[in-house]
């Protein structure tokens, strides 16, 4: 057993040994960094979720213009396409009110996911706390 530490409780030579309180810092960091990234993903889709209807509004809106100018010139169509022209114009609006729709649900889902990280990530913060505070 010459030239071996392994009966006296000594650290072996040349690997330092991290304790127990640093060890669990840095577990407790590395999962508290984990759920704040999940949770910034989250308020960035919710964001970029918002932005999307917006730009589909605005999309729409102008199809609906360009239909409407093109309702202007009725004496050159026939009834058939000034009726086409006006059932596109409901189309669209049951697009808009449609996109309005499907956005609020996945805005909800997305606000629900990102409650349920925020709840999980004050609750790892306590146990933390109190695991930090037997330490």
């Amino acid at each position: 057993m010459e030239g071996t530490n392994m009966g006296n409780n000594e650290k072996p030579e040349g690997k330092p040994q991290m304790d127990v309180g640093d060890f669990f810092k840095q577990l407790s960091g590395d999962k508290l960094a984990t759920i704040q990234e999940v949770i910034d993903e989250l308020k960035k889709a919710i964001s970029e979720r918002q932005q999307l209807q917006k730009i589909i509004f605005n999309d729409l809106e102008g199809t609906k213009m360009s239909i409407s100018n093109m309702l202007l010139k009725t004496a050159e169509m026939t009834p058939e396409e000034e009726a086409e022209l006006r059932k596109k114009l409901i189309d669209l609006d049951m697009m808009r009110t449609q996109e309005k729709l499907d956005c609020w649900r996945d805005c909800a889902q997305l606000q629900h996911e990102l409650r349920e990280h925020l709840r999980e990530q004050r609750e790892a913060v306590k146990k933390f706390d109190m695991l930090d505070g037997m330490l």
